[in-house]
Order: C-alpha cells, then sequence, then structure tokens
C-alpha cells in the first residue's frame, strides 16, 4: 500500500497540461498480491470531482459475476437543455447589443430542497 500511495502522490503532484488533454487515467500495476490501481484526474474544466467519481464508478461491476461491458461515456449525466431565446428578444436591442437576455426567476423553494442544486444551474462554485 505504501508503494501505491508514493506512486499516486507523485502523479497527483504533477500539474495537468492545458495544451494538451484536460485528464489522465493511469493503470498502476505490479501491486503486491497482484493487484492492480486505476488513478485520474480531470481538470475541472471538464468534470466536477462528485461528478467524475459517480462517473467511473459506473464502469465497474458492483460483483464479480457481473460481466457487462459499459462504454466509458455511460452513466456521464446529461447536460440539461439551455432555455431557448424568444423571437422577441432576439429581435430586441439587447440582442443586437449583444447583452444576454433576461434570467428566468429561480424555482420556487419547494421545487428542490437539496443544497447540491444551485440557481442558476450555471453558477460556478468556488474553488
Amino acid at each position: 500500500m505504501d508503494e501505491l500511495c508514493a506512486t499516486v502522490s507523485k502523479l497527483h503532484a504533477v500539474r495537468i497540461d492545458r495544451s494538451g488533454l484536460l485528464w489522465e487515467l493511469y493503470v498502476i500495476d505490479g501491486l503486491e498480491g497482484g493487484k492492480v490501481a486505476l488513478y485520474g484526474k480531470v481538470h475541472h474544466a471538464i468534470i466536477d470531482g462528485r461528478t467524475f467519481v459517480q462517473v467511473v464508478s459506473n464502469w465497474f461491476a458492483p460483483s464479480a459475476s457481473d460481466k457487462t461491458v459499459r462504454a466509458l461515456w455511460e452513466g456521464v449525466p446529461p447536460v440539461p437543455a439551455r432555455p431557448r431565446r424568444s423571437a422577441r428578444w432576439l429581435n430586441s436591442s439587447a440582442a443586437r447589443s449583444g447583452r444576454p437576455p433576461p434570467r428566468p426567476p429561480p424555482p420556487s423553494a419547494s421545487a428542490s430542497c437539496s443544497p447540491d442544486r444551485r440557481w442558476p444551474p450555471s453558477a460556478s462554485r468556488a474553488p
């Protein structure tokens, strides 16, 4: 386990090169008992940590008897549809000026009490 921790520490210490792919996935073999480990890191511009764990967890079978092959993109949550702009807004002076359309009102408090839901949905979270 110490060997695995040392390897992951070395991999984790290096920043992702933003001029290339914004993700890295490593297969770490040669561990004690013939075990293999996976280590992955993804830039937050691609996916948040919580969703990354959900997606990667979906790749693995829940038991050794499950032989289902899952594609890498399975488990990725669907992207919510962006609201369409009305014809009235598209023809407005605001559209011609480059200003964004007004945002719809936030959902009612009873619609969602989950602390994970933010308004607006695209609001960035503090690092």
